[in-house]
């Protein structure tokens, strides 16, 4: 039997014959794809920097809310509230110089036990004493180069940087000097001597704080100078008071002038009104709205549009007009 095989053409060429040509993009072509891609970016940007703020608010609310327990907590073991801050003994101004400004300590350094930063708390037990009065913290050395400069991060809204101040308030004092109330400022520069830590979360001390003047005193908030307020305290109802609040400290013109220091900074008035960030009212970088921590521990976000009287009403603690909280 005879058999075929196949065997492969070993001569003869192969012809290959290509029915069209590949065909690339044309300048014009690549020019709209470009375009509707920058389209398309500047569609999706401000939705993924809302959603960005949004988490960020959202972050600063739960550290407001965390210091809001911290501080119930201290008023659990002590029956009261932290000082708003160890400023001059009764009442007195803020001299220009001299040992008179008390210890210049804020609330915020009460609470460092109560928010896991116990071996920061453990070092300042010495200037935190509400009956003693001693020189103010930066004119002892350790705690203005070490203790000062402790960034906490529960301290430090999201939202914010305020480590790019140019200067850091140390402390803050509300007084009265008839007829006028006044807020101090202590000012140390941010070079040369070591950078501080820095806050943007302090007290509310009412529309002018507790200065001596009986129709101020009136709508005195939780934390002023050398306060011992408790919960009953709060005559208006724990739900419709501020406990604290959110402060840059201080920008002109997108220029970041002041940021509060955590350890000195502890309380401001609400007697300028909400809006605007200079260093003497409570503001933020959210767009419209601050922060607030009630005394009840709830955080709401109040508009910058609030009506004057009724932020000032949610300041004071015992002016017999409560505010529902229900404002956001």
């Amino acid at each position: 039997m005879r058999m075929n095989f196949l065997r492969p053409m070993t001569t003869g060429k192969v012809n290959v014959s290509v029915a069209g040509r590949l065909r690339g993009f044309t300048l014009v072509e690549l020019l709209v794809v470009i375009a509707i891609i920058g389209i398309l970016i500047a569609l999706l940007l401000p939705a993924v920097q809302a959603a960005r703020e949004a988490a960020r608010q959202a972050s600063c609310s739960n550290q407001l809310k965390q210091l809001g327990l911290a501080a119930q907590g201290y008023h659990a073991a002590r029956k009261k509230f932290p000082p708003g801050y160890l400023g001059p003994p009764l009442l007195e101004a803020m001299p220009p110089d001299g040992d008179q400004y008390g210890q210049s300590v804020g609330m915020l350094a009460f609470l460092l036990p109560c928010i896991e930063e116990l071996a920061t708390g453990e070092r300042i037990t010495h200037i935190i004493d509400r009956e003693e009065t001693t020189p103010p913290w930066w004119t002892e050395p350790r705690l203005r180069n070490d203790i000062a400069g402790r960034r906490i991060g529960l301290f430090r809204c999201p939202s914010d940087s305020p480590d790019e101040a140019e200067a850091t308030i140390a402390a803050l004092h509300i007084c009265y000097k008839d007829p006028e109330r006044e807020l101090q400022g202590i000012k140390l520069t941010n070079s040369g001597g070591g950078r501080f830590g820095h806050t943007n979360y302090v007290g509310v001390a009412g529309v002018w704080g507790m200065i001596g003047d009986a129709s101020s005193d009136t709508y005195r908030g939780v934390f002023t100078n050398r306060s011992e307020t408790s919960v009953k305290n709060i005559t208006d109802g724990t739900s419709h008071v501020f406990l604290i609040g959110e402060a840059v400290g201080g920008i002109h013109e997108n220029a970041r002038l002041y940021a509060f220091s955590w350890l000195g900074c502890g309380a401001l008035p609400t007697g300028w009104g909400l809006g605007g960030r200079e260093w003497y009212r409570f503001s933020s970088q959210h767009p419209q709205v601050v922060n607030f921590c009630y005394a009840d521990g709830s955080v709401h976000a109040v508009p910058l549009d609030i009506e004057p009287k009724v932020y000032r009403a949610l300041s004071g603690m015992t002016d017999g007009s409560p505010i529902s909280t229900a404002i956001d």
